[in-house]
């Protein structure tokens, strides 16, 4: 900026101008990480994740849990970062490996007759997240969830329930792998 202009400036002008620089110049001298427009912050060395298909020892009875979960993790991971998503974890800088170890579908509220009118369904699954690079475990956490439905009501069954309570955990699991970076 032109040193005549900014002395022609009000000081309070002069004083805002000068913050904004100084926080214009600091964000290009900081770290060598990536920033997303999602708040997450990726090495950069890190470029590929690999997310296997994921396990149901849930014993829940509802189809395809495991895909459902997998899908809101390759949502998270690939469509809100840079990360390319590999077929074989090998490839890949960064593995979330998961495994649905529990689901419950509990009535929370009764009818005078004895019939369910709220259930929560909660789901606990257990996450690993691995550096390929450094070849080391960067955690292994159990992430559980639950919300209830009205069983009355068909706008929102068992199912879609325990997709809300998936999709959950899988920012859960985003954001604590991302976090951690």
């Amino acid at each position: 900026m032109n040193l005549c202009i900014m002395i022609r400036m009000k000081p309070l002008s002069r004083r805002i101008l000068s913050v904004l620089l100084l926080l214009m110049s600091f964000g290009h001298t900081t770290g060598c990480g990536y920033y997303s427009l999602s708040g997450t912050s990726i090495d950069e060395k890190i470029k590929r994740i690999a997310i296997p298909a994921i396990e149901d020892q849930s014993n829940s009875g509802q189809p395809a849990l495991g895909d459902v979960l997998s899908n809101a993790l390759v949502n998270k991971f690939v469509r809100q970062t840079r990360l390319r998503l590999m077929q074989n974890d090998f490839d890949a800088d960064v593995v979330v490996l998961c495994t649905i170890r529990q689901y419950t579908n509990q009535p929370t509220a009764v009818s005078s007759t004895e019939q369910a009118t709220r259930n929560r369904v909660s789901l606990v699954v257990t996450a690993t997240y691995t550096s390929q690079l450094e070849q080391k475990e960067l955690f292994r956490r159990d992430f559980s969830q639950s919300a209830e439905y009205d069983p009355n009501d068909s706008r929102k069954t068992e199912y879609q329930t325990a997709k809300e309570v998936l999709e959950n955990i899988a920012n859960d699991i985003f954001t604590a792998a991302t976090s951690d970076w």
